[in-house]
This record gives structure tokens, sequence and C-alpha cells, in this order.
């Protein structure tokens, strides 16, 4: 059991412990589906001419003018495959489009996939922007769900967040469902194959409205590891990525 610092019973104890264990798990569902976003949306901004058809490369793209204006961008993940430039850190499948006109974008999930056994299905849209710089700034609202049928299983959010790139870190700002994200930063680092996406620096802050607010503290102690606290209760010092939603 996480152990809790703070003057309270042992039964009490074991509820805050739960509580704390499960905004960090929150916390992990909406990182996670906001890195699934901008892995789609990101591909905005890449050039189709260097991925359509080459043998190796991971998504292929396909650009096409739009009947609005504009270009729709085709995202072919194939049988499964993890781009090495991977936002979200696990293999996609099938396909997902984008339409893109004047900046603003839409997303379709259409067939797409996370580990060849969950279907990702709900809206997407949003701004994209490549700044002179070369850093990329976007933002996202949407509501995207992951099922696993045989389990019974769904991860779903609806996100209202914007993220920016720095050339260094994915950071993400916003609100989900269930969590305030305050300037979470997410290293490249933490985003390899089957990586837990683990901030190194912010804050996601978890209210259910029947009890004191969480506060998922990424920068205390830092190294990998979060406290939570609760009013003047706070936790040992956790590795989040014990919580990670199931599809890990």
């Amino acid at each position: 059991m996480m152990l809790v610092f703070g003057a309270m019973g042992c039964a009490e104890q074991g509820d805050v412990a739960a509580e704390m264990q499960g905004a960090i798990a929150d916390a992990n569902d909406a990182v996670t589906l906001s890195l699934l976003m901008t892995e789609l949306a990101m591909r905005t901004g890449d050039d189709p001419s260097q991925r359509h058809g080459r043998p190796g490369l991971c998504p292929w793209l396909e650009k096409t003018k739009h009947d609005g204006g504009g270009w729709e961008l085709l995202i072919d993940f194939d049988e499964g495959c993890l781009p090495a430039d991977a936002v979200f850190p696990l293999p996609l499948d099938g396909q997902a489009s984008v339409t893109y006109v004047s900046g603003d974008i839409d997303v379709d999930f259409d067939t797409l996939r996370v580990s060849q056994i969950a279907p990702v299905t709900g809206k997407l849209s949003g701004t994209f922007d490549i700044r002179t710089d070369g850093t990329t700034a976007l933002t996202l609202v949407g509501d995207p769900t992951i099922t696993q049928e045989s389990r019974s299983e769904e991860l779903t959010r609806g996100l209202d967040i914007s993220v920016s790139w720095d050339g260094l870190d994915w950071t993400v700002d916003g609100t989900s469902d269930d969590a305030d994200l305050r300037k979470l930063s997410v290293p490249v680092d933490n985003l390899g194959a089957g990586g837990c996406p683990n901030p190194a620096s912010g804050h996601a802050i978890l209210a259910n409205g029947k009890g004191p607010e969480l506060d998922v503290d990424y920068g205390k102690p830092g190294d990998g590891k979060v406290t939570v606290t609760r009013k003047n209760q706070v936790s040992e010092p956790v590795d989040p990525c014990r919580w990670l939603p199931w599809f890990y």
C-alpha cells in the first residue's frame, strides 16, 4: 500500500492511499490520451513526399486537396508500427485522416487501433501552427475513446488542451473530464517503444466533487517519481508507471 504522511488512523490511511493511487491512474489516462491526440495532429506538419510509399517509414502519408480548400492527409500505420519520432509510445495500426484548412484541423480516427487490440473512436478538432523557430503549437479538443471489447474495458476522456513542442519536451496544458493538467512537460526520452509517458514536471489536479482535491506533483521529488497531496496529507514518492492504462 502507498504510504501517506499525516495524522490519521490506519483505516483512514488505507482509504486516502486508494484515493491517491486513483488520482495517479486518472492523470495517466489523461496524459496518455493527450499524447495519442498529439501523435495524430502533429502529422499535419510532416512532409508526405518524404514518407509516402517509402519502405520502412511509418506512418505512410498521402496528401490530397480538400473540397472546402486546404487539404486532407491520410495517415496509414498499416498492420502496426511505432514511428521513430512517435509521441504516443505504443504501436498503432490502421488509418486515421486529418483535414487541414487555414490552420484548423479535424481528425477522423477511421480504422485506428492501439497495439492491434484496441479500436480508437471519438472526435478531435483544433488548430495547428509551426512557428518560425521550428517549434510547434497545437490546441486540441476531443473525446477519444480506446476500447478492448474482449475485456469490456474502455478508456475515454473529454479533453480541451494546448500542446507545444520546444525541440526537447512536449508540454501539455488544459483539462480533461476529471483532471486539470498544468504544464506537464513530457521528455522525448520517455516516449520510446512501450515507454511510460511520465512527465518530468507539472501538476495534475484531480477533483471528483466528493472530497478534497488531489494534486499529483510530477516535479517532487522528480527522477521519475511523484508525490500526491490531499489537504495536509502527502504520499511517499512513488513510481506513477505502476498505474498505467490497461493496454500497456
